[in-house]
């Protein structure tokens, strides 16, 4: 499932109504189902561009399309996003 402009703004709303807070996953999951979506520390993210920012989170692409996840930029190859959250005071 590509991520579009519908995509993106239920991503923009959602990560607006909770603040990033820990519900975040679960309302990404029931409102794009064909999204797989998991989640991270930031630390574990090596300089990688987010797709979008919120204080607390970044959220990032994932391509699953091959053996392994990897992360991408491009939202056509998109099956998939990473919450990576951050650590208050970080």
């Amino acid at each position: 499932m590509p991520v579009g402009t519908l995509e993106k703004s239920v991503i923009e709303d959602l990560l607006a109504a909770t603040e990033g807070g820990p519900d975040l996953g679960v309302r990404l999951r029931a409102s794009l189902p064909g999204l797989v979506v998991t989640a991270c520390d930031a630390e574990d993210i090596d300089n990688a561009a987010p797709f979008l920012q919120h204080p607390s989170v970044q959220i990032h692409l994932v391509d699953g399309s091959n053996h392994c996840w990897s992360l991408t930029s491009d939202p056509e190859k998109a099956t998939g996003l990473l919450i990576a959250r951050r650590r208050k005071g970080k």
